[in-house]
């Protein structure tokens, strides 16, 4: 029994000198002079874990461990004389060549993962005692602080790539030795071995479970400069990027305020292209309608939508674009046709374009054909008559104002003799006085006598053949007869 006892006792007093040791001179940088830590100061969120078995220390030793440990002869270093164990706190040094965290005399987990004062800096604590191996981010408070080998660098600043107290990957920016979430903006440094120009948000670049944007604008230096999808310049993009401000156009990584034109798209083709229209470095997205510009080398008057003109080859599509008051004539191209004059459908309705430009003015016969004897189309108000118009038409063709047949919403008068030369009708035509004998498209009023002539009633298959008899009086029919045949 008194054995027994003597082993307790023994086991007891080693724990008590296990406690605390002399502080020698460790090597160490001062914190910056505004990093208030005290010893005893835990973050907030500091989380006491189960510790290593070589590096706990119960708050309550069982007896029978402390008679186990006896038995195996487990003892530490007494302390020096005069130092009373009770009044140890914060990092201490032990006979084991280890330094400890320690709280009421007690070794403890409370500072794992974060970083503690002493000898005049500071050091991370891994589970209850200073790992002289870390390199990474360790807190104190609401901060990480950069450590590297176990000590923080209070005297760098710049780019780390390194692990936090959860163990996650960080690409983040140091302002001594603290990872500065204040800073947002450019800084050069080296990646994985990649030097560059990279972008920070809030102290980041990177780290896992969070991936700053890519393709942004970022001003440095009283320059804007793009930043690609790996989080730094691209000294080798030209095109088009954006900010809040708008699109900007960017040569060689940088934005060109003295550049003004047209630049091209990403991702044009041989048959669609995409071209920005540009003045000073900005996109003119706020032009619609049409725009003179040389694009492709060829200077002229563009279809253009939000700053974007589109130039397609092939097809036969065209527009008409409205721009200053008028609208205009535009080829699938892109370009406006000045040299276009013909009819032009839009929303349901046909107009008559001359030019290049609907004229809205335009009341009278034109040719579209081409050719001077051929069909002609009558325009009124820049619309021409509805394609399903037939009788007769008081108008002026080819300096003679008189009836004219129109069928099927045209003309076809070929010029030559006058209707009197005529001697039968060709056909026949009615206006609000009657039914008319005309030739070459117009009334022969001199023609009078007895006519006949063979037509169909119905469509196809269904239809009959029908005899017409036309007594015509200068013109006039007075009488008609049809005889189904």
């Amino acid at each position: 029994m008194k054995k027994r006892l003597k082993k307790v006792l023994a086991l007891g007093m080693a724990v008590a000198m296990l406690a605390g040791a002399p502080l020698p001179a460790m090597a160490a940088e001062a914190p910056p002079a505004d990093a208030a830590v005290t010893a005893e100061a835990q973050p907030a969120d500091a989380a006491v874990e189960t510790q290593p078995a070589d590096a706990a220390v119960t708050a309550e030793t069982q007896p029978e461990i402390a008679m186990q440990a006896a038995d195996e002869d487990a003892a530490g270093t007494a302390l020096p004389n005069g130092v009373d164990p009770l009044t140890l706190d914060g990092l201490v040094q032990l006979n084991d060549g280890n330094w400890y965290y320690m709280q009421n005399c007690r070794g403890s987990g409370a500072a794992n993962k974060t970083v503690k004062p002493a000898c005049g800096s500071w050091w991370y604590v891994g589970g209850c005692r200073v790992d002289f191996s870390y390199t990474g981010f360790g807190r104190n408070g609401a901060d990480n602080w950069y450590v590297q080998n176990g000590q923080v660098q209070f005297g760098y600043t710049g780019i780390v790539t390194a692990k936090d107290e959860t163990n996650r990957t960080y690409v983040c920016y140091v302002t001594n030795g603290r990872l500065d979430t204040d800073y947002t903006g450019l800084a050069y440094g080296t990646v994985d071995g990649v030097e560059g120009w990279y972008n920070f948000h809030d102290g980041y670049n990177f780290h896992e479970g969070y991936l700053n944007k890519g393709k942004e604008l970022v001003e440095y230096n009283g320059a804007w400069w793009y930043v690609s999808d790996e989080r730094k310049v691209d000294f080798s993009y030209t095109g088009i990027a954006y900010n809040e401000a708008g699109g900007w156009y960017v040569r060689n990584g940088q934005v060109d305020f003295s550049y003004s034109g047209c630049v091209a798209a990403d991702g044009n083709t041989r048959y669609w292209r995409r071209y920005y229209l540009v003045e000073n470095g900005r996109l003119r997205k706020e032009v619609s309608g049409l725009v003179q510009a040389t694009v492709e080398g060829v200077n002229g008057w563009w279809k253009i939508d939000q700053g974007v003109i589109t130039v397609q080859s092939g097809g036969s599509e065209t527009f008409l674009v409205y721009y200053n008051g008028d609208w205009w004539y535009v080829l699938n191209s892109g370009q406006v046709d000045f040299s276009f004059t013909g009819l032009k459908g839009y929303n349901g309705e046909t107009w008559y374009v001359e030019n290049g430009r609907v004229n809205f003015d335009k009341t009278g016969f034109v040719n579209l054909s081409g050719d001077a004897t051929t069909r002609y189309t009558y325009i009124q108000n820049g619309h021409p008559l509805p394609y399903g118009f037939s009788g007769l038409f008081y108008a002026e063709l080819d300096g003679k104002t008189t009836w004219w047949q129109i069928e099927e919403g045209h003309c076809d008068y070929y010029g030559g003799p006058e209707p009197s030369h005529y001697e039968r009708p060709q056909s026949f035509a009615a206006n609000e006085e009657g039914l008319w004998a005309t030739n070459n498209s117009q009334i022969s009023y001199g023609i009078t006598g007895v006519y006949k002539s063979m037509g169909r009633m119905g469509y196809s298959t269904y239809s009959i053949e029908v005899e017409y008899t036309y007594n015509v009086v200068n013109g006039l029919v007075t009488e008609m007869q049809a005889v189904i045949l």
